[in-house]
């Protein structure tokens, strides 16, 4: 008989569970495995075998943003807007610390009287709720009053903060030496400071969605993405953002910030990929100061690069980094410029080698024989930086060399 109970228990809650779905989304809102469990307080592994499972049972389609690093994103502004009202009150800031690799108190404040005094922020949807008092379901719930109140009893508080972007919360008494900042007392003190700006913001954290995988998943995705992007390019073959995201139907963002954050995952740098690939992401100045270092390091090696030179090497355009050119680069390094000295690379060498022996046989054939003054004047150059003699350039053009006025032996 108990059982029969249990299992129509059971159905009655998944169907509520069902129609809370239904219900939801139809206002505009995707709840999440979270947010239901939180709600139903149950765990909804035994109903579902997981979020899309729920979703499809109850008949509708499933939305989420595929950005995980939504969350933090979210939970820096919502630390940012927190601490500049703290300072307001006049608290100083002694430390903050949020993000993935983040560790105890978001935000750790000291008052008038020298005290440590921890804050927690929770940037949740409008949606979510703040959890003032343990019970029995603790397994399913966040427990974020009791979380700050060991952070007290690490640094010895007299009492801390817990600040969210929600005005839910569930029943209970709140522990006397936590005060809550609930989303409608922020705005009251946004507005009492003037700061119109951050009260869009919190506007936006309060609307913004986020639902997570599992890090495990998101972990599995990133390793297998790492190591098909580096056994490609160990093949010499660069792929873009988009073939990555249509060969794994993703978006690329669920599992890393950028490209940049991919490259470096897999310890390739991303400065040596072309400035283009990399989108815009890279920092200037770290390409700069590369490239102002290079030329140092050359130049005391008895070196001068060319503009083309830097260009193939840090395989960029060196306008956007030195406006004024090849002749910024040498100031910048603190290197007196003389385009005179300025070496070519082998490959530009071998060019303008070949294009003098071209000329030369063009000439000849015309009946004309350059002298050593008509190259230097045709191609602008001192011609001892590519051969060693008049003799040279006509023995390599096959051209018999006439003994004649003019001609530098």
């Amino acid at each position: 008989m108990t059982t029969n109970f249990a299992t129509r228990s059971k159905k009655s809650l998944k169907k509520q569970i069902l129609r809370y779905i239904r219900t939801s989304v139809a206002k505009g809102h995707y709840p999440t495995f979270m947010e239901i469990e939180e709600k139903f307080r149950t765990n909804m592994r035994t109903h579902f075998s997981g979020i899309l499972d729920a979703y499809e049972q109850a008949g509708v389609a499933y939305k989420r943003d595929p950005n995980p690093f939504l969350k933090y994103e979210k939970e820096a502004k919502l630390t940012s807007i927190s601490a500049k009202i703290l300072s307001k009150m006049g608290y100083l800031i002694e430390k903050t610390s949020i993000g993935p690799r983040g560790s105890g108190p978001d935000i750790i404040l000291k008052n008038k009287n020298q005290e440590f005094i921890p804050v927690e922020i929770k940037a949740y949807h409008r949606f979510g709720k703040i959890k003032e008092q343990p019970d029995k379901f603790s397994k399913y719930l966040r427990n974020e009053v009791a979380q700050l109140i060991e952070y007290e009893r690490q640094l010895k508080s007299p009492y801390g903060y817990l600040i969210t972007s929600t005005d839910r919360r569930s029943l209970g008494t709140t522990d006397s030496k936590v005060r809550i900042l609930f989303s409608k007392d922020l705005k009251k003190l946004l507005i009492e400071y003037q700061m119109e700006k951050e009260l869009e913001t919190l506007d936006w954290i309060r609307e913004a969605t986020s639902s997570k995988e599992t890090e495990e998943k998101i972990k599995v995705m990133r390793k297998i993405i790492a190591l098909f992007v580096k056994k490609e390019i160990e093949e010499g073959t660069y792929i873009n953002k988009r073939e990555i995201q249509a060969r794994f139907k993703i978006d690329l963002r669920s599992y890393f910030k950028n490209m940049k954050d991919l490259y470096q995952t897999i310890g390739v740098d991303p400065y040596a990929i072309a400035h283009a690939r990399m989108g815009g992401q890279i920092d200037k100045n770290i390409l700069k100061n590369r490239i102002i270092e290079y030329v140092r390091i050359k130049n005391k090696e008895g070196n001068h690069p060319t503009y083309k030179e830097i260009q193939r090497i840090f395989q960029c355009l060196p306008k956007p980094f030195f406006s004024g050119g090849i002749r910024e680069i040498y100031k910048s390094a603190g290197i007196p410029y003389a385009r005179k000295f300025a070496t070519k690379s082998p490959e530009e060498k071998k060019e303008i080698q070949q294009k003098i022996v071209n000329y030369v046989k063009s000439e000849a054939n015309k009946g004309h024989f350059p002298t050593w003054r008509d190259l230097e004047d045709e191609f602008r150059i001192g011609i001892l930086h590519y051969f060693d003699g008049i003799q040279e350039i006509y023995s390599t053009a096959n051209v018999d060399l006439l003994n004649r006025k003019g001609l530098k032996q």
